[in-house]
């Protein structure tokens, strides 16, 4: 049975609730409301559509907020309002110092991005490569409804899903994916690509790649005009039909997963700063498709940052815990 129950867990129950934490959860939880509330206000003030997504908007919920075990916090947006968004995220971080993007502009290696704390990381068990506690921003490209439309659709989201998470599905099996250029692909994708109008009748609104995502019909009745409902001291976005998209990718979200799911995917959260350049050459080597130059770029930066002796304990002596990286086990740890 795949459990997210890693060494390191502690099974606590609060409020009525039986699940696993880890020391500093709640600390995670706090960073990601501080950089939520940076986005809310940035959205506010340029006039930005975005809403609470995937298990976070579960959360908002069924819980009045996070989830007790979660370790991440999902928003998404259109195409249109990601790219608005993204450039006023990176004039913020060009004027402070509390958070940065990971994926700099132009984006060379991921359709979506993260906005992501400068000094709170958490690692999986097995794992020494150190994650931002961060926002996870989802774009949703909107395209029109037709049969050339969507078969298109399908063979750009199969090639993201390939250069970003080495797997495809086999609808790219007939394009030699590898004699396109990484940059070339991305910089047509992210910023030319899924911009129709969301509001024409034809319109159909797609995820864009196929790793955590169900195939079904959204259009933009079913996401606008978007609720606002309350999240710790401010309000946010939520879809205007959730209950439609939520039972379309999880079923009964209202319903908790079974104990062995009810836990964080971090078993370590480490208080460190990391120069925002130097992470952005660990993130070119520690995310995305992985070669042999990159997986020995990322063990040595692993050592870098971890320190050779707790690398080698992490690496030879943790035993790995079973995590599984498709669609169905995440959801079932929500």
């Amino acid at each position: 049975m795949i459990t997210n129950v890693q060494k390191g867990h502690q099974l606590i129950t609060k409020d009525g609730i039986e699940y696993y934490t880890v020391d500093g959860l709640e600390d995670a939880h706090a960073e990601m409301l501080r950089l939520l509330k940076i986005i809310n206000k940035i959205s506010l003030d340029n006039d930005i559509s975005y809403w609470i997504d995937a298990g976070s908007l579960i959360g908002l919920l069924r819980h009045k907020g996070f989830i007790p075990w979660d370790d991440d916090l999902d928003i998404a947006m259109l195409k249109a309002d990601y790219l608005k968004l993204i450039t006023c995220l990176t004039e913020y971080c060009k004027k402070n110092s509390d958070a940065f993007l990971i994926f700099q502009s132009p984006q060379k290696h991921h359709c979506c991005n993260y906005f992501a704390s400068k000094h709170l990381f958490y690692r999986s068990q097995g794992s020494p490569s150190l994650i931002p506690v961060k926002v996870d921003i989802r774009v949703y490209n909107c395209i029109k409804n037709s049969e050339d439309s969507r078969k298109e659709n399908s063979l750009l989201k199969d090639t993201a899903n390939y250069y970003i998470f080495g797997k495809s599905y086999g609808i790219l099996k007939d394009l030699k994916v590898n004699k396109i250029k990484i940059e070339n692909f991305f910089n047509n994708y992210v910023y030319n690509y899924g911009l129709y109008n969301p509001k024409a009748k034809d319109a159909y609104i797609s995820s864009p790649y196929f790793e955590f995502s169900n195939e079904f019909d959204i259009i933009y009745n079913h996401i606008f005009p978007l609720r606002r409902i309350p999240f710790s001291d401010i309000e946010v976005p939520i879809p205007n039909q959730y209950d439609y998209i939520l039972k379309e990718l999880y079923g009964d979200y209202m319903k908790l997963p079974s104990l062995e799911h009810r836990a964080p995917i971090a078993c370590e959260f480490v208080k460190k700063n990391i120069s925002s350049s130097f992470y952005k050459n660990y993130v070119k080597y520690c995310f995305g498709r992985k070669t042999i130059i990159t997986k020995i770029w990322e063990n040595l930066y692993c050592i870098r940052v971890s320190g050779l002796s707790k690398y080698c304990k992490i690496r030879f002596q943790e035993k790995k815990a079973s995590m599984d990286s498709d669609y169905e086990s995440e959801k079932d740890s929500w």
